[in-house]
Formats: C-alpha cells, structure tokens, sequence
C-alpha cells in the first residue's frame, strides 16, 4: 500500500500555466491602456488641448506600445509551441490569433504616434 506522501509534486505545470496567464492578463492590459491613450489623444485634439499635453501623451502611447508589441511577439512564440506541445489546441490558436491582432494593432499605434511626434517637434 502506498502513502500519498509517496508521491512528489514538482508543480512544473501550475507554474508555467500562471506565469503565461499572468503575461496575457498583463498584455491585455496594456493593449487596453494603450487603446485608452490613442482616444484621449483623438479626443484631446478635438478638445484642444495643451500641446505639452499632446505630446506627454504621444510619448506614453509610444512607450507602452513598444512594450506592449514585445511582450506580444514573445507570448505569440510561447503560444506557438504551446499548441504543438499541449492537448488543448483550440485554445492556444485563439490566443495565437488574439496576440496576433494586438502586435498589428500596437504596430500601427507604434508608428502613427512616433509620426505625430515627428510632427510635431518640427512646428516649433
């Protein structure tokens, strides 16, 4: 008869499972703060505001972006060979597809706020 101390528990799996969970949930966040940013800087030139303002704001949509893109492109490899290596494919292609829409989307957010931040240094 054997003892259920018998059995060792190395928790490989619940680790690697709540690491890549906490990555999505912090990506999401900031692919939701960086969407957030881009509307208040289209809401702000219709608001007129400060152009000190303006461009506090282009400069932290910039940074956020570029954070947000990497962390994308390393999830979207995790994600890649997550579904050649695990039983719930399904899932992983929609995550593999989600991150996917989040580094195209930040890419463009990346570039429209680096041009609008060229801009508008060369006005003054």
């Amino acid at each position: 008869m054997k003892k259920k101390s018998d059995k060792k528990f190395t928790g490989k799996g619940l680790s690697n499972a709540l690491t890549y969970r906490l990555m999505m949930i912090l990506n999401l966040t900031f692919f939701s703060f960086t969407l957030i940013m881009l509307l208040l800087y289209i809401v702000g030139n219709y608001q007129q505001f400060l152009d000190l303002t303006q461009k506090i704001i282009l400069t932290t949509l910039s940074y956020t972006s570029v954070f947000c893109l990497s962390m994308s492109v390393i999830l979207a490899a995790e994600t890649f060979i997550k579904i050649f290596t695990e039983k719930k494919k399904a899932k992983n292609i929609i995550n593999l597809l989600f991150l996917i829409a989040v580094i195209i989307i930040s890419l463009i957010e990346l570039v429209f706020s680096s041009t609008m931040n060229f801009v508008s240094q060369g006005m003054n």
